[in-house]
């Protein structure tokens, strides 16, 4: 049903905010609602998305990667060290990223940002560089990674600004953090 103060259904902007902050509110509308025509917020969906999307994929493959950088003593986001067909395989899909943010299809984008992290999470599952013994293994699948990350940072910039810059210094210094709290 459409939104009506007659209803009693209206839904206060400035009461979502105050519940959740803007960038939540902000990945939401713009990674779940289509940017042409109608369509239905709903809490719930605002906080499984957030999680999903945002806590379990992208901040737990950051944390990941750096806790295992760590670890294994790896320097990551070195190029050197990126294969060029992952590299090559990445900076294909951040071109299709970009080709819908050009056709306002940020919904689109959202989405195809979402892939790439999920690439990522079943790279590392795949490749389960905590038990890899080769050093150069080890650091051939972190720095890949590091580009994958480096690329969702950059492509989720634009939803998710202030979000953005924390995972880019969490990166760059090897930092973990808890970037996205779980929204209950």
């Amino acid at each position: 049903r459409k939104m009506s103060k007659t209803i009693g259904n209206v839904i206060s902007p400035t009461e979502q905010l105050e519940k959740f902050g803007y960038e939540p509110i902000r990945f939401y509308m713009l990674s779940e609602l289509p940017t042409f025509g109608n369509s239905s917020y709903s809490e719930s969906d605002l906080k499984a998305s957030y999680n999903s999307k945002l806590a379990d994929n992208f901040g737990n493959l950051l944390n990941r990667v750096i806790h295992l950088s760590n670890k294994k003593n790896v320097e990551i986001n070195n190029e050197i060290y990126v294969e060029p067909s992952f590299k090559t395989n990445i900076d294909e899909r951040k071109a299709e990223v970009q080709a819908a943010f050009d056709s306002f299809d940020i919904k689109k984008a959202c989405d195809l940002i979402f892939q790439i992290g999920e690439s990522g999470n079943k790279y590392i599952q795949d490749r389960t560089p905590w038990s890899e013994t080769d050093e150069e293994k080890v650091k051939l699948v972190l720095n890949n990674l590091g580009y994958l990350l480096d690329a969702i940072i950059d492509l989720y910039e634009p939803i998710i600004p202030d979000s953005c810059a924390k995972a880019k210094e969490a990166l760059d210094k090897k930092q973990t953090i808890i970037l996205f709290e779980k929204l209950d």
